[in-house]
């Protein structure tokens, strides 16, 4: 994930990157690991959390956790 946030960030010249990867293969209970990186200026900020991928929830889920890492980081910096 952070391999693919630095490449975001690289080629759209910014100073974010978000990415976003899945592990190969789920757990024994289904669930699959989803690592989060979010490039900033500052550094850089890592999340992984399982999801179940195999219904459409699980993918809003994972969606909704990269852009929620995405908004924590704006709302720090807006203070």
């Amino acid at each position: 994930a952070a391999a693919g946030a630095s490449s975001v960030a690289d080629r759209w010249q910014s100073d974010l990157g978000l990415g976003v990867q899945p592990a190969t293969f789920p757990n024994e209970q289904g669930f699959t690991a989803v690592a989060f990186a979010l490039i900033t200026p500052t550094g850089e900020r890592r999340l992984t959390r399982p999801f179940d991928l195999r219904s459409s929830e699980g993918r809003e889920f994972a969606g909704t956790a990269a852009l929620d890492l995405l908004r924590r980081y704006l709302a720090e910096e807006s203070e």
